[in-house]
């Protein structure tokens, strides 16, 4: 009896331990682009998918992805040192679509649900030792399928 209780004991702080790591673990990229990349970088990484459309208020960028079977735009911020603040992918009608569930566990995310037609789940990675925290931010009319999904460095 006492064997069962330990072995139950120490499987479910296996667990909890995995569900803790879950929870620290987050998401820290969107298309292989991460916060604090450089601009040069990341011009280069998307030469080869996307095409440049446009600049928009001087630090934020508008590309069309090519091919990308699950995102049709994507939206990039930088900062004064011309390194990535945000970035925004927006869905491809018609493709394959990402579910709310892929970017991150949905349990630990703060849910706004909009005039009952419009959700947003954002989940938060609290500052590193460098001091560098974001969010993930995935939104959508869909119950199931986000429309759009960012990264964001905190302010």
């Amino acid at each position: 009896m006492k064997t069962k209780l330990l072995a139950l004991i120490f499987g479910l702080s296996l667990l909890a331990t995995a569900t803790s790591t879950t929870a620290t673990t987050l998401r820290s990229d969107v298309l292989g682009l991460r916060l604090k990349m450089s601009k040069e970088v990341v011009h280069q990484r998307l030469a080869k998918v996307g095409r440049f459309e446009r600049e928009e208020r001087g630090r934020q960028e508008v590309w069309t992805l090519i091919n990308d079977p699950q995102f049709a735009s994507l939206f990039i911020g930088y900062d004064r040192d011309y390194q990535i603040r945000y970035v925004t992918v927006v869905a491809r009608e018609g493709a394959r679509q990402m579910r709310y569930s892929e970017v991150a566990p949905l349990r630990e995310a703060r849910v706004e649900n909009v005039g009952g037609v419009y959700r947003r789940y954002t989940w938060e990675s609290k500052p590193d030792a460098k001091g560098t925290g974001y969010f993930l931010i995935a939104e959508g009319r869909d119950p199931e399928y986000l429309n759009s999904f960012s990264i964001k460095q905190h302010n």
